[in-house]
């Protein structure tokens, strides 16, 4: 079983990179009329990294140039296999990078550190964005729901 699991191969692989960018895709449909859910903005993000002449507009073969350049990326070792472990390798190079985007966006002086000043500014600007009434709390009205799921305006 363990070899098995060892051993994805690319194709079966490449599917789930499919999955992924449908989600993307979903996920920009789902962000109308300038709610700016979590989801939607990954959504625009990965289309926007997708469309490789900038057009404006993603082919079906730019999405399938971005999933197998993304497939060969996670594939370190370059064995035309994707194993479990560079899997989760790759998820946790994007994590950390977007944790250093996030980090980045919260130095508000730019001078590559975040003191605990900017860290408490973004958690007030968050709380201010998200609390639309301004009485101080997030209430489930000011939240909206989109496809099932949960997003912020």
């Amino acid at each position: 079983m363990m070899k098995r699991l060892k051993t994805m191969t690319l194709p079966l692989a490449l599917a789930a990179l499919v999955a992924v960018g449908g989600t993307a895709a979903v996920s920009l449909a789902d962000d109308r009329g300038g709610h700016e859910g979590r989801q939607g903005h990954w959504g625009r993000m990965m289309l926007t990294e997708m469309d490789a002449d900038k057009d404006g507009k993603v082919t079906s073969a730019e999405i399938a140039a971005h999933e197998a350049a993304q497939a060969a990326e996670i594939d370190a070792d370059k064995n035309g296999t994707i194993t479990v472990e560079e899997l989760i390798a790759y998820h946790e190079k994007m994590r950390q990078q977007h944790m250093a985007e996030r980090l980045k966006a919260m130095d508000r002086n730019g001078d590559g550190n975040v003191s605990v000043e900017e860290y408490e500014a973004a958690q007030t600007w968050r709380m201010a964005r998200l609390d639309r009434n301004g009485d101080g709390q997030i209430e489930s009205d000011e939240m909206q729901f989109h496809g099932g799921k949960r997003q912020r305006h």
